[in-house]
């Protein structure tokens, strides 16, 4: 399995249709309203907010894929208004190609990512109804937290909301290019 972060028009394509097939998921097979998120707006603005230098964007494709076209998985990572908290976002994995590790290894390399780029803190939300992904949240040190931002009251329902301390942080302490300080 390769790991990139897309650059080119049609990777960012592959990115969009991935999504998607998520939201066609969780609109149609799981009645959920999306429309509180602006998808169109997000998906016509790729990368957006997920893009550099606070932001990244990721696609997985099998080692048998040879155009990236073909991704099997995407996940995407952008900043949120406290400074140092970031937010996992858009983690999916085509049905077919799930088992293989491709979710675990894009949300690990998100992780490694947002440490590296100085955050100390990842939220993220998920499906109540999404057991493999809180499995998997929960395996990669993710614990729920409470809401940390508002939704609508039939979404929050079906919605948790976790996260997981990324680096080290007392009172004043501040995370600055991936290392632990203090004024």
């Amino acid at each position: 399995m390769q790991i990139i972060q897309p650059s080119t028009p049609e990777q960012l394509e592959a990115f969009r249709g991935l999504l998607r097939e998520w939201f066609d998921f969780l609109v149609n097979d799981c009645g959920i309203d999306m429309g509180y998120q602006s998808i169109e707006a997000e998906l016509a603005g790729l990368p957006g907010a997920y893009g550099p230098p606070q932001g990244r964007l990721w696609l997985a494709h099998g080692d048998d894929h040879d155009d990236l076209s073909e991704a099997i998985g995407c996940v995407a990572l952008r900043p949120m208004r406290d400074e140092g908290v970031c937010e996992l976002k858009r983690l999916y994995v085509r049905p077919a190609c799930r088992g293989i590790g491709a979710g675990r290894a894009l949300a690990v390399q998100a992780i490694a990512a947002a440490r590296a780029m100085g955050y100390r803190l990842m939220r993220l939300d998920t499906g109540t109804f999404l057991d493999a992904s809180r499995r998997l949240y929960a395996s990669l040190g993710f614990a729920e937290t409470g809401p940390y931002y508002e939704v609508p009251p039939d979404v929050l329902r079906v919605t948790v909301f976790m996260e997981l301390r990324l680096a080290a942080g007392d009172g004043d302490g501040r995370v600055s290019g991936g290392k632990h300080t203090t004024s």
